[in-house]
């Protein structure tokens, strides 16, 4: 079968996901635009064929306002050539380059996918003109794949209900975490240079927003400090703009390592006893999951999508408020037990191999099978 994905751009975490898909079947990547706005990642080695569009003026006006809104004459060209047999459509479904190439490609005899974050509820008129829109394009589609089960319900809450679907979350190669976490060097390495010693070291993963909570990691760290003194640590990677304003609320063990690029993350992760995860919104969050392939116990907020994979004492725990309380209850539950952590641990190690790009590639693959036959 050949296998056509059209998205964003390309992404490092995507570039796991579609190497798996490349092993296994015909597989082309087609990227609307070769970057975003707010994005900088490395150049990359791949081992799929890829191509690149070019957004056009209008696109580029819209993107000031919406950075993921996507729009290339160059789409009209690629759908009437396309030679796969299935073509998924990813990203923003409000961009144009995602309408047209489903009409031209249906128009063609095609079958589509639209791959899907959770959609947020509108009302009034624009919860009506949002409906109307997704019921015309939802129309071209033959299976609706999407992030998680709160994308599913996302959708089901605006009646969309009688589509075939699968759940494909997103996902990362676990082994680059696994090696790390069993290399004591790795993580020797990283704890002495931040002189982190023996403290019960945290890891906070995101950008510098408000919207990502990084604040109530930082808060709880001080409130830890007061009780136990110099026996916790935190660690916090990404870059934004609040983050003078964290550095001026944290203490000296709190340690600011900025945007780090992914081949990096490894060793951080390896580093760690816990990773902490207070969004207060995210459609998924994979450091989720290159936590659970570290072997790490998760504390993750109820607000991200990926706390699907985390079971309460089991792997990790959900916290569903705010409440410094909360997070700091569960850290002094983690440091107080070496046994918990140890289960966690084996729990996680065993889950990645579950939720790992290689094993998302094959249910995505055999959802289209099951389709077409």
């Amino acid at each position: 079968m050949k296998l056509s994905f059209y998205t964003n751009i390309p992404t490092p975490y995507q570039d796991d996901f579609f190497t798996a898909l490349a092993r296994k079947t015909d597989f082309k990547a087609c990227y609307f635009a070769r970057t975003e706005s707010d994005r900088s990642w490395n150049d990359r080695t791949v081992g799929f064929h890829e191509e690149y569009l070019s957004n056009g003026f209008f696109a580029k006006m819209i993107q000031r306002r919406f950075k993921d809104f996507h729009y290339s004459l160059g789409i009209f060209r690629k759908s009437l050539k396309e030679d796969a047999d299935f073509i998924i459509l990813g990203g923003n479904y409000l961009a144009l380059n995602n309408f047209f190439a489903a009409m031209i490609l249906k128009s063609r005899g095609k079958r589509l996918g639209f791959f899907s974050e959770r959609i947020g509820q509108s009302t009034g008129l624009k919860g009506l003109v949002k409906k109307i829109y997704l019921s015309l394009f939802l129309r071209m589609i033959d299976i609706l794949i999407f992030i998680g089960h709160t994308a599913r319900q996302s959708y089901n809450r605006l009646g969309f209900t009688d589509f075939d679907s699968v759940i494909v979350p997103y996902n990362i190669d676990p082994s680059p975490y696994q090696r790390a976490a069993m290399d004591s060097q790795i993580r020797d390495e990283v704890r002495r240079r931040l002189n982190c010693g023996d403290k019960f070291t945290c890891l906070v993963s995101g950008a510098l927003i408000e919207r990502k909570g990084v604040d109530l990691a930082i808060r709880t760290m001080n409130r830890l400090e007061l009780e136990y003194p110099d026996k916790f640590s935190l660690i916090i990677l990404g870059g934004g703009p609040l983050e003078e304003q964290y550095r001026e609320m944290s203490g000296t063990n709190i340690h600011f390592e900025g945007f780090q690029q992914k081949d990096k993350l490894p060793a951080y992760f390896a580093a760690a006893d816990v990773f902490l995860f207070p969004t207060r919104y995210d459609g998924w969050g994979l450091v989720v999951n290159e936590a659970i392939s570290t072997g790490l116990p998760v504390i993750c907020s109820a607000s991200a999508g990926a706390s699907e994979y985390i079971t309460d004492g089991v792997n990790g725990f959900i916290v569903h408020d705010e409440e410094l309380t909360s997070y700091a209850t569960l850290l002094e539950r983690l440091f107080h037990s070496d046994s918990l952590r140890s289960t966690i641990r084996q729990n996680n190690l065993l889950l990645s191999k579950e939720i790992s790009s290689d094993a998302m590639a094959d249910q995505l693959l055999g959802a289209i099978k099951r389709m077409s036959s």
